[in-house]
């Protein structure tokens, strides 16, 4: 409770107009006493203030440490993409050069036999034959053209035998990359879950409203489940679903701006907004070709009022951003998570945890008063080159 400067100055009126003195209460009487214990009221709330302006500022501490940690664990898991895609083209190219040089070398090693077999042939033998000067010249003529061309196969083997060399250099360098990112992306994942642990405890000490909130937030998604708002969350429209095309809205760049949105998590677009999929659904949002249990964060500000698992989906956290640019409510559905952190209630800021990607990436779909639109038009830099694409 913080502590009121006006009841302060009420209570030592009081103590005045009673003579009573602070700190002494060998004299006090019933009046006194109450004066005393008021006193001790108030020093009590301004404790209580400090306190909890002290665990304010540990929860944002604590916050911005996650967030900045978050930032670093999606840069090195990144790499790690990266360097697995190198190490799958260095492979493939390596198995490609392996073929050739063996292909070459049957080729080489025939041609030699065949020259050696006739080389080996006695010279009396050829003398008695008829036709043997004939064939003798032939041999040497055949020598003569041949020549050239072990020579060439023998140096384009041997470049092979060097670039192939230098191929695995290449692959044993970027296993190496990849051994040195994991290693990284381990020890800063341990970090980042003690930090995530004291910024939940501080989180949940600092507010005695949160769970009054939680417990709302919690009544209102259990509704909307229950009465299959969820569901229609989740699903297409008939109208859409019966015209087998979705168009998303193109939102100006001060409402692009005003939402602040980013990539929940690294990796490459796998399925874009408004793509059929193999079975000819029609993509509501993008999917993210994440490595399996990548962190995955909060695109922008808003409120957790759903977390957890919902049929099929894996695990999903819905997140409300309330109107942004004075237009319609925006709505973020994160699905396929193999791990929630989010809570229901939280007020999450951009950036900040909420799970873990599964094996099947991540997918994203944003929400524009309910309307799917395309995520990409929204995530600063990547918006215009997905209007070209669409």
């Amino acid at each position: 409770m913080p502590a009121d400067p006006r009841a302060t100055a009420i209570l030592l009126g009081v103590l005045l107009f009673t003579g009573a003195e602070p700190g002494r209460a060998q004299d006090a009487g019933p009046e006194t006493e109450a004066v005393d214990s008021a006193l001790a009221v108030d020093r009590e709330a301004r404790e209580l203030r400090r306190e909890s302006e002290e665990a304010a500022a540990a929860a944002s501490q604590a916050e911005a440490q996650v967030r900045q940690m978050a930032a670093e664990i999606q840069v090195l898991e990144g790499r790690a993409l990266a360097a697995e895609r190198r190490l799958q083209t260095l492979q493939s190219r390596r198995g490609a050069l392996l073929d050739r040089v063996a292909e070459r070398e049957e080729g080489l090693t025939a041609l030699l036999a065949a020259l050696q077999s006739m080389a080996r042939r006695p010279a009396a033998a050829m003398l008695l034959e008829p036709g043997s000067a004939l064939e003798a010249a032939r041999l040497a003529s055949l020598v003569k053209t041949v020549r050239p061309k072990i020579l060439a196969r023998t140096a384009d083997l041997r470049a092979d035998l060097d670039r192939l060399a230098a191929l695995r250099r290449s692959v044993a360098k970027q296993r190496s990359a990849l051994a040195r990112t994991e290693a990284q992306l381990s020890e800063r994942m341990s970090e980042y879950s003690d930090a995530a642990a004291r910024y939940r405890r501080r989180s949940r000490s600092l507010s005695q409203n949160a769970a009054t909130a939680a417990t709302r937030a919690s009544r209102l998604a259990a509704n909307a489940v229950e009465a299959a708002g969820l569901d229609r969350g989740l699903a297409l429209p008939d109208d859409i679903e019966r015209g087998r095309r979705l168009r998303s809205h193109r939102p100006a760049r001060a409402e692009v701006d005003a939402l602040g949105y980013r990539r929940p998590a690294t990796g490459p677009v796998l399925a874009r907004f408004g793509a059929p999929s193999e079975v000819g659904v029609i993509g509501r949002g993008i999917t993210l070709g994440t490595r399996k249990g990548a962190l995955v964060t909060s695109p922008a500000n808003g409120t957790v009022v759903y977390a957890g698992p919902f049929r099929d989906y894996g695990g999903v956290v819905i997140l409300e951003h309330g109107n942004v640019a004075t237009g319609p409510p925006m709505t973020t559905i994160i699905s396929g998570l193999a791990d929630v952190e989010a809570q229901v209630g939280q007020e999450v800021s951009r950036g900040l945890p909420v799970g873990r990607a599964g094996a099947a990436g991540v997918a994203l779909e944003l929400r524009r008063g309910g309307t799917p639109v395309d995520p990409l038009f929204y995530i600063a830099g990547e918006a215009r080159a997905s209007q070209e694409d669409g």
